[in-house]
């Protein structure tokens, strides 16, 4: 009786649990299976995939671990010396507008701002000649030869030492120049010379001429500017007469600018140079010894 009892029992119960599995595998739960796996799948596959996945999310990890952190840093600006002088010197100088300051400043107070040209050597203004002569020596210039070439050409601006002037154009004293400026500066200084002091300048450029102590380019040049004296009206004939002698003496030195000057005052001031006498001279100067005076005659002649 009692082992038919039991057999009824384990046979209710098998029935039931079989019941139990049929509704597990139709609803897609496995009790057996275990978490994580999708029940009636391929157990492999599932591993696999579950693998993958872990082996990803590794290998990303692993990626980011040995990426450096970003930091946000400041951006980090060297920091400059502040000039205390020139922040006093703007204090307590005058304020120039932008707009106006490139009107207001002239070449030579830029110049003397920045160190190149001395205050003491800035050419005076128009009309002011009451501080008297300007010196010419390289040591007031700080030997800038422009400077003081562009204060000769200024004219009126700016008047001369006479005594300086005479002493580097008859080669007595450089002032300091360098001989390579030589002929440049004196040039110059002769353009001074003429229009400066005029009731002086042909007395002065003709002791030059005759000086054979002078410095050749000296002598050469004096005889031009002889002759832009008479160009410009302030000799006569008295300049012609000069040229046509310093001709006559057949310096090498002046004789091929004696000749030129003529010829070119024959074309400016016929009246007081004869054509006719300028190309007789170039006649007889075609064959002379001198390169530059025969290539001179024969360009005359040519004409």
């Amino acid at each position: 009786m009692k082992k038919k009892h039991l057999k009824c029992v384990a046979g209710i119960t098998c029935f039931i649990l079989a019941g139990a599995w049929v509704f597990q595998i139709k609803s897609g739960t496995d009790p057996a299976a275990k978490p994580g796996m999708a029940s009636g799948g391929n157990p492999a596959v599932g591993s696999r995939r579950d693998s993958r996945s872990r082996a990803g999310l590794k290998q990303k990890s692993t990626h980011f671990d040995n990426e450096p952190p970003s930091v946000t840093r400041a951006l980090e600006l060297p920091a400059r010396d502040v000039d205390e002088k020139g922040l006093e010197a703007s204090a307590l100088g005058p304020v120039i507008p932008a707009s106006t300051s490139h009107l207001s400043l002239t070449d030579d107070d830029i110049l003397i701002r920045g160190g190149v040209l001395s205050s003491a050597s800035k050419p005076s203004a128009v009309g002011d000649r009451g501080k008297g002569p300007r010196s010419i020596k390289s040591e007031d210039w700080k030997g800038a030869a422009n400077l003081l070439v562009n204060a000769l050409r200024s004219g009126d601006r700016f008047e001369v030492n006479r005594d300086q002037l005479m002493e580097f154009l008859r080669g007595k004293d450089l002032l300091g120049w360098p001989e390579s400026y030589r002929n440049w500066i004196g040039d110059e200084l002769m353009t001074a010379l003429r229009q400066d002091m005029p009731e002086t300048a042909f007395a002065d450029l003709k002791t030059i001429a005759v000086d054979s102590n002078a410095p050749a380019a000296m002598r050469d040049y004096s005889v031009q500017h002889i002759s832009h004296l008479m160009t410009s009206g302030v000799i006569g004939k008295d300049g012609a007469d000069y040229i046509w002698q310093t001709l006559e003496k057949n310096d090498p030195q002046t004789l091929s600018t004696a000749l030129i000057s003529l010829h070119r005052l024959s074309e400016q001031v016929p009246d007081l140079v004869s054509a006719k006498d300028v190309q007789a001279a170039a006649e007889r100067l075609k064959e002379s010894q001198d390169e530059r005076t025969r290539i001179t005659a024969g360009s005359i002649l040519k004409k």
